[in-house]
C-alpha cells in the first residue's frame, strides 16, 4: 500500500484553514484602513487645492496607496492559499471516506473539489459531494 492510500488525519489542515481564515481577516481589515488613510489623503487633497480639483494619475504614489497595494496582494495570496488548502481539505476528506470502507459512493474525490470550478454545477453539486463525506 502506497503512503498516499492511507487515512491521514484532517486535523493539521483544519488548523492550518483556522490560522489562514484569521491571517485572511486581518489582512483585510488592514486594508480597509490602508483604504481610509488613502481617502483621507485625497479628501485633504481636494481640500487644499480647491473643490474643482481633480485627481491626476500622473501624481507620486503616496504612502497609503503603495501600502493598499502591498495589502492587496498579501489578501489575494491568503486567498489562493485557502482555496487550495480547503480543497485539499475536501479531496482528503473525501479519500478517508473510502480508505474507511465507505461504497456506492457516486462522487469521486478530485470531483469533490473540481466541482466547485464548474459553472452552474457549482451550485448544486459541492453540496451532493460534502454530503456523501
Amino acid at each position: 500500500m502506497a503512503a498516499r492510500d492511507k487515512f491521514e488525519s484532517l486535523s493539521a489542515l483544519s488548523r492550518a484553514i483556522v490560522v489562514l481564515l484569521w491571517l485572511d481577516d486581518a489582512a483585510s481589515g488592514a486594508y480597509i484602513l490602508a483604504s481610509l488613510s488613502f481617502m483621507g489623503h485625497r479628501r485633504d487633497r481636494i481640500g487644499a487645492e480647491g473643490a474643482g480639483a481633480r485627481y491626476d494619475a500622473s501624481e507620486e504614489l503616496v504612502p497609503a496607496e503603495i501600502m493598499q497595494v502591498l495589502i492587496g496582494l498579501m489578501v489575494l495570496v491568503l486567498a489562493l492559499a485557502l482555496i487550495f488548502t480547503v480543497g485539499r481539505w475536501i479531496f482528503r476528506a473525501a479519500w478517508n471516506v473510502r480508505h474507511l470502507g465507505a461504497k456506492r459512493l457516486g462522487i469521486s474525490p478530485g470531483m469533490a473539489v473540481g466541482w466547485y470550478f464548474v459553472p452552474f454545477a457549482n451550485l448544486v453539486m459541492p453540496f451532493r459531494a460534502m454530503r456523501e463525506i
